[in-house]
């Protein structure tokens, strides 16, 4: 199985600095965060509102001021528990804090947090000392991100050495976090593979069940347990954000949108669109093009 099918490809920066920071608010108990992967380290840090998420086969759930990290190569999602919920991702390249030599911060801590050859804490608070600076360094990335400071990229660079010093400090004064289940989450990636490939055919809870030799019983759970929604919930979710994806970028009609991406009823597709989305389809088709005129 090559998981790289799996992996986010949106870019994250350029190769200059490969770091992207998101700020998104979202205005009823819902998915905030699709379940996926990807090589970068990610903090996030709740703004507003309440949320659980989960990295791997581990949930946390949030208040405001709080954050997570999110090691390379761990599925995470996050759904909101708040009628008005806000957060914002710093999303990184651990290159950005490597070295062109072998010096010692790389094969100190750099390396053995790529190789995961230790855990950091992935749920941060300002309850303990180094929960504080590993926040406050959080802010003042986003703050000069904002202002668009001339020394914006020096700042941060610096900024993230000191939150990696501080989460390296959480590891040592607290209990470190149960290393992930990689033998469920493998199962989980081979699963999100093939529904990816296949969202525009009809797949049924059996056909994923025989991917990876379960019951349909025990892959419901499973599957549930993992990402936090049903695979039926997830494979709508996705569907719906594809569709988004043609309504954004093309003039196709939307009852071709829904029979292509696997919907024969296209009530049933409006309905779950307008569920995940706010709108229908054709209001946020027309919104989308009035925003591009204005």
């Amino acid at each position: 199985m090559n998981n790289d099918f799996l992996k986010e490809k949106k870019v994250h920066g350029d190769a200059v600095f490969p770091l992207s920071i998101y700020s998104l608010t979202y205005h009823r108990t819902e998915t905030i965060i699709d379940c996926h992967w990807h090589d970068e380290w990610e903090f996030i840090i709740l703004t507003e509102g309440r949320a659980v998420f989960q990295i791997d086969t581990e949930c946390f759930a949030l208040e405001k001021g709080q954050a997570i990290f999110v090691g390379s190569g761990q599925i995470h999602t996050g759904l909101a528990q708040a009628e008005t919920c806000a957060f914002s991702a710093i999303v990184f390249h651990p290159d950005l804090l490597g070295s062109s030599t072998l010096d010692a911060v790389q094969y100190k801590f750099l390396d053995p947090l790529m190789q995961k050859k230790f855990q950091p804490p992935a749920h941060i608070t300002d309850t303990s000392p180094w929960g504080r600076k590993i926040i406050e360094q959080l802010q003042e990335i986003m703050d000069n991100y904002e202002r668009k400071s001339p020394t914006y990229e020096l700042v941060t660079k610096g900024a993230l050495y000191l939150i990696l010093a501080a989460l390296i400090a959480g590891s040592s004064a607290s209990n470190p976090s149960v290393p992930p289940d990689n033998y469920k989450t493998e199962k989980l990636k081979q699963v999100i593979h093939y529904i990816q490939q296949n969202y525009d055919q009809k797949i049924t809870i059996r056909d994923l069940a025989g991917i990876v030799h379960m019951s349909e019983g025990y892959f419901y759970r499973f599957f549930r347990s993992l990402t936090r929604q049903t695979p039926v919930e997830y494979i709508n979710y996705y569907r719906v954000q594809k569709a988004a994806g043609l309504l954004k970028s093309g003039d196709q009609k939307i009852a071709e949108i829904a029979l292509d991406l696997g919907f024969d009823n296209f009530s049933y597709f409006s309905a779950l669109f307008k569920k995940y989305m706010n709108q229908t389809p054709w209001e946020y088709r027309t919104n989308l093009r009035k925003e591009s005129q204005t």
